[in-house]
């Protein structure tokens, strides 16, 4: 029907438009409402080896203490974001993340005589894994280079806040005597100085879409810590955070 009121109004040389035609929506590049997965792959490891050596006079006694991270820089989550206008959105991208290290301590206990071979202080070790994990909350205001409905790959750039927050942290160790076998295990977990922190977020990447509204967004983030997770001796997490990150959003 709307063929021939068209073919009827061309042969009128009518200058109008069919309904069909009126009612035809502008296509959307970035929608209202996006949602996906991401993938992180953090450039520094959030707890840097690091040694540190204590010496007390009365009583007698010295420690070093070593930290060795073993974490994985691998985190991943999902992505959500609400544009408020043609170019400017709000978004969130909770990451979950795992962190593991082993403390290494040397400890000795006593005088030791400088006139005989032996070492007379009393020696041991004790060495401690620790586990936990982390649950990264960005919140960022974020800026396109076009319109949201406007075609083709954008740029973006994003900035705002996040908050840290660890749990299930488990710790075991074993100590060792001079001429003694290993004794198995305490596993009181390691204290976090701090359960949660807040942190400053910014970043920069790309968005991409397909014909079928897939979009891949890659970008690099950078977030300072304002607060350390653990700080206890030779353990410090590392304040400067800086990621690589891809997420696909629909």
């Amino acid at each position: 029907m709307q063929s021939r009121l068209f073919l009827i109004a061309a042969l009128l040389g009518w200058s109008v438009s069919p309904v069909w035609a009126q009612n035809q929506e502008e296509p959307v590049y970035v929608r209202r409402f996006s949602a996906g997965a991401t993938l992180s792959v953090m450039g520094l490891s959030m707890i840097p080896g690091n040694e540190v050596n204590v010496t007390l006079t009365t009583p007698a006694f010295s420690a070093r203490h070593a930290t060795t991270s073993k974490q994985k820089r691998i985190g991943y989550g999902f992505t959500a974001q609400l544009m408020l206008t043609e170019r400017i959105g709000v978004g969130v991208n909770p990451l979950l993340r795992r962190i593991n290290y082993n403390l290494d301590t040397d400890i000795h206990e006593g005088v030791d005589n400088p006139n005989t071979i032996v070492d007379e202080r009393f020696f041991r070790t004790r060495d401690e894994e620790t586990r936990a994990r982390l649950l990264d909350i960005p919140i960022t205001v974020r800026y396109y280079g076009k319109d949201r409905h406007d075609d083709g790959p954008r740029w973006f750039f994003d900035v705002g806040g996040a908050i840290r927050k660890v749990y299930n942290i488990g710790s075991s160790s074993f100590t060792t005597s001079a001429g003694g076998q290993p004794v198995c295990c305490d596993l009181t977990p390691s204290q976090a100085r701090k359960t949660s922190i807040n942190g400053l977020v910014g970043g920069f990447g790309v968005q991409v879409a397909d014909e079928v509204g897939l979009k891949v967004v890659p970008m690099v983030r950078y977030t300072r810590w304002l607060g350390t997770t653990f700080d206890s001796l030779s353990t410090r997490t590392r304040r400067d955070q800086v990621e690589a990150m891809i997420s696909i959003t629909f």
